[in-house]
């Protein structure tokens, strides 16, 4: 069969350099927040909104209920057989079921389940406190999420990576900048307020591009609610598990040790995504080109392309992980302050499996916008299952070190799983082209 998308290339490209400055904006926005947040707040107060954020975060992709994923590959799919003229239809049905299940979650968290969680699973008064903010939060990030993957799968790549992070962080580090400028006082409450508050200023825009960028339906939505439901299922096993799986670790430190353990934890996690930025650019643009080329057979071009966009991700990440281990402790205390070099030795056992798992790429992505969404959520399960106990086992013998260590080791075997899965099932490698011809090759 001929290449009959010559230019997927530079389309991956272009979409890569857009994702690439609002990622760096999204990054450096969230540690100027949390370096903010390390200085205005106590550090058990620091902890406990981390672990809100963890909270906001998880809670947000359970309640989206599968359509984070499921409006990408419906919008890549219509876009190779009908050119997109159900966009808009697609998006809203995903959507009006995503917030529905965000003011489910909402009610829950902000009424006695969320009461519970937070005091007998989290020992949190201070949590306990804030629930009713946090349910705020969990709606507008949801809302946000959602917008933003609308744009990703219209192939707005500006809009998709500037909706989903740079914005509300670049909003929310200007707020606790002025309140630092201004001498007021910051408490936790206010923190998570102002959180919400980020994510709720970016909708309007939101909504505004996306009516912008679509054309009303000139057909009928084909998929029976049955059958929406049998796309977003797994996907929303997928996205629990995944994101239990990026988040187990935070819970865990925050159920079994104590709440400034969770702030030294947390500010490595945030420093090691540095290393996991190079993947993100990549999972952040070829979902719905992965959708589309699968679906008209065009095999060998999605894998030449994925595997030279991973090794350009690949060497970037290298770099990052040595700065890393050369400057851990010093890097955590010029952004976080003195108190946070204790986290040096973490965030480099974190670091190093976040290099793995650029190495293999967007695996995940492929399962998922192939067909074989149900591979990838047993994947997820079974490592998910082995994380939480695992970490439970080591959390109070060998502490914050035994979870990183705990934390690394299963993404390098969740992403080892992947790749041979993707390969196995969709003919599709992803993991890394070393070779700089072959990269540098058009």
């Amino acid at each position: 069969m001929s290449n009959i998308h010559p230019s997927l290339g530079r389309q991956l490209l272009a979409g890569s350099i857009w994702a690439f400055f609002a990622k760096v904006a999204a990054i450096a926005a969230a540690l100027t927040v949390h370096a903010l947040l390390a200085r205005m707040l106590e550090p058990d107060e620091f902890g406990t909104y981390i672990l809100a954020s963890s909270v906001v975060v998880v809670s947000s992709i359970v309640a989206s209920l599968g359509m984070n994923h499921v409006i990408v590959r419906l919008l890549g799919e219509s876009h190779s057989v009908d050119r997109g003229q159900l966009s808009r239809t697609i998006i809203l049905r995903c959507t009006v079921i995503a917030l529905i299940g965000a003011a489910i979650a909402a009610i829950l968290i902000a009424g006695p389940p969320g009461h519970w969680l937070a005091e007998r699973v989290f020992s949190s008064q201070l949590l306990t406190n804030c629930t009713a903010w946090v349910a705020v939060w969990l709606i507008a990030l949801t809302a946000q999420l959602m917008l933003a993957e609308a744009h990703r799968g219209v192939k707005d790549f500006r809009m998709a990576a500037i909706l989903g992070g740079p914005l509300a962080g670049v909003g929310l580090a200007i707020m606790l900048l002025a309140s630092l400028v201004l001498g007021v006082e910051l408490n936790l409450k206010t923190a998570i307020l102002l959180s919400a508050m980020s994510a709720l200023l970016v909708i309007p825009l939101g909504i505004w591009l996306i009516r912008k960028n679509t054309i009303a339906a000139s057909g009928r939505f084909h998929l029976t609610p049955l059958q929406l439901a049998s796309i977003a299922g797994p996907m929303l096993v997928t996205s629990i598990t995944l994101v239990a799986l990026n988040h187990a670790d935070v819970w865990i430190v925050g159920i079994y040790l104590e709440k400034t353990d969770i702030a030294l934890y947390g500010s490595a996690i945030q420093l090691a995504s540095l290393i996991g930025f190079p993947l993100l650019i990549l999972n952040s643009v070829v979902p719905p080109y992965v959708a589309e080329l699968y679906k008209i057979d065009q095999h060998d071009q999605l894998q030449r392309e994925l595997r030279r966009a991973t090794g350009i991700a690949t060497y970037a990440a290298v770099a990052g992980f040595l700065v890393v281990v050369l400057l851990s402790g010093h890097l955590l205390r010029i952004v976080y302050g003195d108190f946070y070099q204790r986290a040096a030795t973490v965030l480099i056992i974190i670091a190093a499996g976040r290099l793995v798992s650029v190495c293999t790429g967007p695996c995940g992505i492929v399962l998922m916008m192939t067909g074989f969404h149900h591979v990838m959520m047993w994947v997820n399960i079974v490592a998910g299952a082995m994380s939480v106990l695992l970490m439970i086992l080591v959390a109070r013998p060998f502490g914050l070190q035994g979870i990183a260590t705990v934390a690394a080791l299963m993404i390098i075997a969740q992403n080892a799983a992947m790749l041979w899965l993707a390969r196995i099932k969709s003919g599709v490698w992803t993991h890394a082209e070393l070779s700089p011809r072959a990269i540098l090759s058009a």
